[in-house]
């Protein structure tokens, strides 16, 4: 399977429950919820875990005398399931009597002492030991307040959209706007990231159509110095760095369009078939007038109208595209 299905999909199970969710949220509505949830961390072998079903949702039990029972996430079953590499989107048609075998086969086959963190009360979370946890509180902390845009927030991951820095005209009438970007999950799905963010300021509808292109990404390992690395990372974010980035914009807009069967390869994993081959212009294959940079914005204004997570992986194959001028078909996935 391609590398996008690593990216969640915005699916939950009606027997998983979910956290709350920020879209494009101000950063003070952010921070209280951050301020008053409540955040815990369990230690246990996998031996002593198992997953059982109440008449209104999955329980997580544990102990081995006295057991404790907390509700799981949506999050939680995703995590498990990856760290087996099972596919997401075969799992998500099982139902739920075929899914508890498999869920608690999952957790025995770690046989190791894991971590399980948890979210006012309820699993969100399954990781290893050597997991260092970058909270998104702390990580908010680290930026100016002032820098920032806007937040979008599930339990999956974090994304901090930072002000604009400076404008480029791509080509007469044509603004887009950089500033900065910061991907996060503290919950393990992914590294972070911090990287550019462009903003399409003028296009024909008026609306601004956004992609992602990354910059530097930093994992959650235990060795690794990772206040130095975030530090530095958000350091080399300025408007002397950006000068790259207007370049690739520059050249983007004389690359001609890739080939359909290429840019289907890649975003059919994330939307399916049907929504991907209506996305796409039915004539693709015949514009001669349009090039790589006219492909970026119809995939990116799209991205504007699924949820979180397949915005983001949307966004993600955009910026990656841009950037590799769609040369090498392995070089667009987003990790």
């Amino acid at each position: 399977m391609t590398e996008q299905l690593r990216m969640p999909l915005d699916f939950a199970f009606n027997w998983c429950m979910r956290g709350k969710v920020f879209r494009n949220s101000p950063l003070a509505e952010v921070r209280d919820f951050l301020a008053g949830r409540s955040v815990t961390a369990l230690e246990e072998r996998t031996s002593d875990l198992k997953v059982i079903m109440d008449d209104s949702c999955a329980l997580l039990q544990w102990g081995s005398s006295t057991r404790q029972a907390v509700p799981i996430r949506q999050s939680f079953f995703d995590k498990l399931m990856r760290w087996h590499q099972f596919p997401l989107h075969i799992l998500y048609r099982m139902k739920q009597d075929e899914l508890l075998p498999l869920i608690n086969a999952a957790l025995r086959l770690i046989n190791n002492k894991v971590v399980i963190f948890m979210e006012d009360g309820e699993a969100q979370t399954i990781v290893s030991q050597n997991y260092a946890r970058i909270a998104d509180e702390e990580l908010l902390d680290r930026i100016m307040r002032d820098d920032i845009e806007h937040i979008t927030r599930t339990d999956h991951f974090i994304r901090i959209t930072c002000r604009e820095i400076k404008k480029v005209a791509v080509k007469p009438g044509d603004l887009v706007g950089v500033g900065s970007s910061i991907v996060n999950s503290e919950t393990g799905f992914r590294a972070l990231t911090v990287g550019w963010y462009l903003f399409r300021l003028v296009c024909s509808n008026g609306a601004i159509a956004p992609f992602f292109l990354y910059s530097e990404r930093i994992y959650h390992q235990k060795q690794n110095n990772l206040e130095g690395q975030i530090d530095a990372a958000l350091k080399s974010i300025s408007e002397a760095n950006a000068e790259g980035m207007f370049r690739v914009l520059t050249e983007a807009v004389n690359k001609p369009l890739p080939l359909r069967r290429e840019v289907e390869r890649m975003l059919v994993p994330l939307l399916g078939f049907r929504e991907t081959r209506t996305m796409l212009d039915p004539s693709y294959d015949k514009k001669t007038d349009q090039g790589l940079y006219d492909l970026f914005n119809v995939i990116t204004w799209n991205a504007k109208n699924y949820p979180p997570s397949i915005q983001l992986a949307m966004e993600e194959f955009a910026g990656n595209m841009l950037w590799t001028g769609a040369r090498h078909a392995s070089a667009l996935l987003p990790n």
